[in-house]
């Protein structure tokens, strides 16, 4: 289990590349400050054109940027933003995630929705 945090890793990555906080800002257009609350943890829920630009100015690599967005996607309760568009336009992944859910022993399975859904 990834016990490290999206700003935590992203900070990671700054610094394996001898960046500055303003350093990278300045590359990727944005605030020394803005880079200061996600590697605080301040902020966790970046606008999503961050990541390519972060990309590009990092030169990560394909494992380092799926690594940052399951971060962020851990983070912020919410499927990684590289797997969205993939899921919803292949019908069957979406019916083999579903079926995978409904197998015996699975968590959370089917009823453990219902009840997140319902409350009770």
């Amino acid at each position: 289990m990834i016990e490290e945090t999206f700003g935590a890793f992203f900070k990671r990555c700054r610094i394996v590349r001898s960046y500055t906080q303003r350093e990278l800002a300045k590359k990727i257009g944005t605030s020394p400050y803005y880079i200061s609350l996600i590697e605080n943890g301040k902020k966790v829920n970046p606008d999503i054109k961050i990541f390519g630009k972060l990309y590009e100015a990092l030169n990560l690599s394909k494992d380092e940027l799926e690594l940052l967005l399951y971060l962020h996607a851990k983070e912020n309760n919410c499927v990684c933003c590289d797997l969205t568009d993939f899921i919803m336009q292949n019908e069957d992944v979406i019916e083999q995630l579903r079926n995978a859910r409904d197998e015996p022993n699975a968590h959370p399975n089917w009823e453990d929705f219902i009840e997140k859904i319902t409350n009770k």
